[in-house]
């Protein structure tokens, strides 16, 4: 970068930042600056996934102010260097194009605010925090947002019992309980729990339950327990019965001599002939417990 332009670009900062960023902001509101988030805990007490906790109440308060390079606002800046525009010229592209609106006090929400970060502290184990917000006043046209957090105790897994049900679907699941995901003295996380339903989802596809999915899993949660809590897995009653169906492969045709190239079907889908596909087979499902029950033949390709 030549000397020249960094002067250019070093005049245009400093015509920028002469532009106050409370310009447009309107009478009786305040331009918004950010949020401030306190946790009433002594540091030794943190937990070790402190920062983690941190960057989710950070994305999850709104709205978030204005955007900044280097530390500056430097699209609002520009916003505030255009005036009202009536077509199409400098003003349009200042405000519309190359601007930010300010951020105002009014579009904040704290009470809300408050709610969604306490929700979020709850799925992570603390069950009884509580968020408190304050709006903090900056001169005469700014204003940030505190919020003080006082987690209290953080629930931890005391242990997790699988459904002991007789029916072939429970026998699936409690054979590879041992994978769980849930672990005593973990911290209690809603986060876990769900990748918990997905593992437990993808399993029993694999044994055969095609139309199952993880809503149909529930895991119960006790926290009367002095700062722990039991989880309870098992399927949710009233799930379809075509869930919790088993389905598996009933007859198998292979046809050795069979041409790829004489396929229209394959021929329509570009990419799917190649030299290495030398069989097919014809797959038939039909269920184990319902004779009834049907899935659509397929054709899957192997090389050999």
């Amino acid at each position: 970068m030549t000397n020249s332009t960094i002067r250019i670009l070093s005049i245009g900062l400093v015509i920028l930042s002469a532009c106050s960023t409370t310009r447009t902001v309107p009478e009786g509101d305040r331009l918004y600056t950010g949020h401030d988030i306190n946790w009433k805990q002594k540091k030794k007490d943190r937990p070790k996934d402190m920062s983690t906790l941190e960057s989710g109440m950070d994305e999850r308060v709104r709205p978030s102010r204005n955007r900044r390079f280097l530390g500056m606002p430097i699209k609002l800046w520009l916003y505030n260097l255009g005036n009202e525009p009536k077509g199409k010229g400098l003003n349009h592209l200042l405000r519309n194009k190359w601007g930010e609106a300010p951020v105002l006090l009014s579009q904040v929400r704290p009470r809300r605010t408050t709610q969604i970060l306490e929700s979020y502290l709850e799925d992570n184990g603390y069950f009884q925090v509580d968020v408190e917000d304050s709006i903090r006043l900056q001169g005469k046209k700014k204003a940030s947002l505190k919020l003080t957090v006082e987690p209290g105790h953080r629930y931890t897994i005391h242990r997790v019992r699988f459904d002991t049900d007789t029916g072939v679907i429970s026998k699936v699941i409690i054979q590879t309980a041992k994978e769980t995901l849930l672990k005593p003295d973990d911290y209690y996380s809603l986060d876990r729990i769900k990748d918990e339903r997905e593992r437990i989802h993808n399993n029993l596809k694999e044994q055969g339950f095609y139309y199952f999915t993880p809503d149909y899993m529930l895991v119960q949660v006790d926290s009367t327990l002095k700062g722990q809590v039991d989880l309870y897995v098992k399927v949710k009653p009233g799930t379809p019965s075509t869930a919790t169906r088993q389905y598996w492969m009933r007859t198998v045709e292979v046809f050795p001599n069979y041409d790829l190239t004489r396929d229209s079907a394959l021929k329509a889908v570009k990419g799917m002939i190649s030299a290495g596909l030398k069989s097919w087979i014809r797959i038939r499902c039909l269920s184990r417990l319902y004779s009834t029950a049907r899935c659509s033949c397929k054709r899957i390709a192997f090389t050999g």
